[in-house]
């Protein structure tokens, strides 16, 4: 596929609409992290016997024996609140809803060079290894039985390799996160893979099983392996070929997005994490949601809290206010400006090295961006505009983005995102 400096990616070709989107493969960021509720058991301590325990748990989850009574719904869990206190005593009141709205209407386009990656070669698919089709039940995992094909990712929460499962030949993703004897955090993982078992949708990346390898300090989660990979993979590529994501892929990544936390929320889960890496792509162009759960809870860390998910974070959550539904339909609206232009919304353009307190700082007190482009309707601008909304009071929920007159804009236009994820990648 041939592209120019004035293509835009998934735009209307001729009068014809077509999808359009790009990849890399990092699957693992650093995530938000909270702290489990107290409540621990004497057996919990860090000593072999507790490891014993641990596994012990692991496996009364995989065959449904649930003794321990480890809800699939996670405990509610304080908000770390380091942002909060460095920001508490100097931010003003919340400015007027008028007020914001002028505000916005000030902000000027800025035309600002984007720094060049060396450019991403298409993810490799083997014809000989099969994905299969994600199924809703556990399977019996066991390290020697997998394969690893490829690194796919790393970060804080731990390693995420591509990898065969020799009897079955299914092609998974397999996160290898350390552990520790910690109570609070076996709890939490046990907590969330009980979620992880029951979790059924299509916008929301399966899971397979889990194990404990390593001597019994790394908890490896095997889910589905998405071959076309992240949203930041994907417009980092259309980037490379000087291109950009066209709207009605923006479309479809914001109600998938709002569709799987819909899912989530009824399940009473918030994803916290929501941004590029952690929203998937596979050869059929479905997107899906990863990384909500166990990776994000493991990190304990205030600085690691901040790296890598400041840019994302809501008002609310940086004041240490409530976290709610809400908060994720903000780090949305920050997303969608992402791919669509080639760059991370925040920090601003003119400010590129600010510190994660200047950044908390300006999330909170300055105006909110805007997406930009010739190729962006009114529809697509205001719905972003509505996402950003500071008050949380004010912000919809997922279900109520979902009658936006934009996601209505496209709902009847058919976009086979498979075909463009196959001319993205150079796929036959």
């Amino acid at each position: 596929m041939s592209l120019t400096p004035e293509m835009t990616l998934g735009q209307p070709k001729s009068g014809k609409r077509k999808p359009g989107l790009r990849l890399t493969s990092k699957h693992l960021q650093p995530a938000s992290s909270s702290t489990p509720s107290p409540n621990s058991s004497s057996s919990y301590l860090g000593t072999s016997q507790s490891n014993t325990r641990f596994r012990e748990q692991i496996g009364n989850i995989v065959n449904g024996n649930n003794g321990d009574n480890y809800s699939s719904q996670p405990a509610e869990e304080e908000e770390t609140s380091l942002a909060a206190s460095y920001l508490q005593s100097t931010l003003p009141p919340s400015l007027p809803q008028q007020q914001l709205h002028q505000q916005q209407q000030d902000i000027k386009n800025q035309d600002i060079p984007v720094l060049r990656e060396a450019p991403l070669p298409p993810p490799s698919i083997n014809t000989s290894q099969q994905v299969l089709e994600p199924n809703s039940h556990f399977m019996e995992l066991r390290a020697e039985d997998l394969e690893t094909l490829s690194r796919l990712g790393e970060g804080a929460a731990g390693t995420v390799r591509k990898v065969l499962h020799k009897p079955t030949q299914l092609v998974m993703a397999k996160k290898s996160i350390s552990t520790e004897p910690d109570p609070a955090v076996q709890r939490q993982i046990l907590r969330e893979l009980a979620f992880l078992k029951t979790c059924d949708s299509p916008y929301i990346v399966s899971f397979y099983g889990v194990f404990l390898d390593d001597g019994d300090t790394t908890v490896s989660l095997c889910m589905e392996y998405c071959e076309a990979g992240s949203l930041e993979d994907i417009y980092k590529r259309a980037r490379d070929l000087g291109g950009v994501i066209g709207e009605p892929v923006l479309e479809r990544i914001a109600e998938s997005v709002c569709r799987g936390l819909v899912y989530l929320h009824s399940k009473r889960v918030i994803h916290r994490d929501i941004k590029p890496s952690n929203i998937l792509v596979t050869r059929k162009g479905e997107i899906k949601l990863c990384d909500f759960g166990v990776s994000g809870e493991l990190i304990n860390s205030v600085a690691q809290t901040f790296t890598g998910t400041q840019y994302y974070m809501a008002p609310e959550r940086i004041q240490g206010n409530a976290y709610a539904v809400q908060s994720d339909i903000w780090s949305l609206g920050l997303t969608l400006i992402e791919v669509s232009q080639n760059r991370p919304a925040l920090p601003p353009p003119d400010q590129p090295h600010l510190s994660i307190f200047e950044l908390l700082d300006f999330i909170v007190r300055q105006p909110v961006p805007e997406i930009q482009g010739g190729h962006i309707s009114d529809e697509c601008k205001n719905f972003v505009a509505v996402c950003l909304t500071k008050d949380p009071n004010y912000r919809p929920t997922p279900a109520r983005m979902l009658q936006h007159p934009f996601i209505a804009k496209w709902t009847n236009v058919h976009m086979d995102l498979g075909q463009w994820v196959k001319e993205v990648w150079g796929w036959n």
